[in-house]
């Protein structure tokens, strides 16, 4: 089992080397470590270079994050792909873990860990409770990976998530799209493919930055139902009736989400688009009803309008760097 390890990377020279250095850490090899610098313009070139030739760098003007893991999933010579972000972590003991879930879980599509929750730049340790035991993972079918990535968003991120080398290239040739919503648009194409795995060992350590691209919630969730709209006709062409109805009844989810965005910013008329939108998604009572309330509340005076969600992320305030924060939440 050969682990090509993917790390797109734009203007990350503060914690590069910490990722690098994770990666090297590894308590199983892995085959090959691919970074693509995506025009960056801080000094991160100069400590790539340091990590020559342990590290293989590819570099070209900025193009965003879907690009450059498409490139490294085209590049990578390994038969499965291990992807992880230029801010994030891994447990020495991450790579053998997802080891033990693709031999355990053979005819999953992806495999995910778990994370722990960190904010700001300073250096993580391990909490006590990490470490190399034996795991216990989940197969997770399609149709209940729609509902369960919608529902708990930070339990699927890029960084714990390892898939075959194949799995990209069965997805067409841009696996990913719509940067910043990239990893959307890969994880909620997944199910197309068959099952995942999931494991709750929290194995890799999640950076929470307010300098991060996905701090701004409302622009998060506007991209969010741009990759459904893609998806759709994917989606309509490809999957069986139940899968599709699964999709259709998260697409209303997001829409709605996206709604309550637009009307915290006070953009009634494009908030009202999408709660009417959602409610044409689903034939499922309960989605339109959702739909519809949602819609004839923004008819209320401000006054008597539920309280809607703020377009930008909130984080808590940090006595030092490193401090977790288990409860941020993700559009």
């Amino acid at each position: 089992m050969k682990f090509s390890v993917i790390i797109p990377a734009y203007n990350a020279a503060k914690t590069i080397a910490a990722t690098l250095d994770s990666v090297l850490a590894q308590t199983v090899v892995p085959f090959e470590i691919l970074v693509f610098d995506d025009g960056s313009t801080d000094n991160m070139a100069v400590i790539l270079a340091s990590y020559k030739p342990r590290v293989t760098v590819f570099s070209q003007s900025n193009q965003g994050a879907a690009h450059a893991r498409n490139f490294l999933c085209a590049q990578a010579q390994g038969d499965i792909l291990a992807f992880l972000d230029a801010d994030d972590l891994w447990h020495p003991c991450y790579l053998k873990a997802q080891k033990q879930m693709i031999e355990k879980h053979p005819d999953a599509v992806a495999h995910f860990t778990e994370h722990e929750n960190i904010v700001g730049l300073g250096d993580f340790k391990w909490p006590k409770g990490a470490d190399c035991q034996p795991i216990n993972p989940e197969l997770i079918q399609p149709a209940v990976f729609i509902k369960r990535y919608n529902e708990t968003p930070l339990s699927f991120q890029m960084s714990c998530m390892c898939v075959r080398k194949s799995v990209p290239s069965q997805l067409g040739p841009e696996p990913f799209r719509v940067t910043v919503a990239d990893d959307t648009f890969f994880h909620t194409s997944l199910p197309l493919l068959g099952p995942v795995a999931h494991t709750t060992a929290r194995l890799v350590a999640y950076r929470i930055n307010e300098s991060s691209l996905s701090s701004n919630r409302l622009r998060m969730s506007v991209l969010v139902v741009d990759v459904f709209k893609i998806l759709d006709e994917i989606y309509k062409a490809k999957a069986d009736p139940a899968l599709y109805d699964a999709f259709r009844m998260v697409y209303a989810s997001r829409r709605r989400n996206c709604g309550k965005y637009l009307m915290g910013a006070a953009k009634t008329r494009d908030a009202r688009e999408q709660f009417m939108a959602a409610a044409r998604l689903s034939r499922r009572p309960a989605s339109v009803v959702k739909s519809v309330g949602l819609y004839l509340c923004t008819l209320l005076p401000r006054s008597l309008q539920p309280r809607w969600l703020a377009g930008e992320r909130l984080y808590p305030q940090a006595g030092g760097d490193g401090v977790k924060a288990h409860q941020l939440k993700r559009p």
